[in-house]
């Protein structure tokens, strides 16, 4: 029980350092392609992240006015590409969603490991205690019989007082 313990505790361990490395740094508007910032854009929108949408929509802006108001990407492609960055978040969140439970189902499962372990323990200290008791019993029996036994042999050389 206790290998199986120390085992879950590890992998839940390990998970949680993984965990702490899904983000990466932010790619900054200025080196991003034209379909990569309607997408920004529809992702930041989502999340509510009004100085990103604010950075991209700046970026886009300008690379309109340097060409004639328009992006690489037709406008109804760039609608498009900002669902999709809509519909990445929802992904994302849904994601952490089932990250959470998991981890809650494993924290449980911990608890629920402690807890059989504590009953398991507590059943074989009871254990214990019986067998000692029982050899305490063993040894006054032994003790009254070596005592009767020393009681009989004087009570013999002694003519049978």
């Amino acid at each position: 029980m206790m290998k199986a313990k120390n085992i879950a505790l590890a992998i839940a361990v390990s998970i949680s350092f993984l965990a702490g490395c899904s983000t990466t740094p932010l790619k900054p508007a200025m080196q991003m392609t034209d379909a990569e910032l309607c997408t920004t854009y529809g992702y930041s929108m989502a999340a509510g992240d009004s100085n990103r949408m604010l950075e991209v929509g700046n970026e886009a802006q300008k690379r309109m006015d340097a060409h004639g108001g328009v992006l690489s990407v037709p406008k109804e492609t760039c609608q498009a590409l900002s669902q999709a960055g809509v519909n990445q978040l929802s992904q994302e969140q849904a994601e952490t969603a089932r990250s959470q439970a998991a981890w809650a189902a494993i924290g449980q499962m911990g608890q629920q490991m402690q807890a059989q372990q504590a009953q398991q323990d507590a059943y074989n200290n009871q254990q214990m205690q019986q067998a000692n008791q029982q050899i305490q019993q063993q040894q006054q029996m032994m003790l009254m019989q070596q005592q009767t036994q020393a009681l009989q042999g004087i009570n013999r050389s002694l003519g049978g007082w």
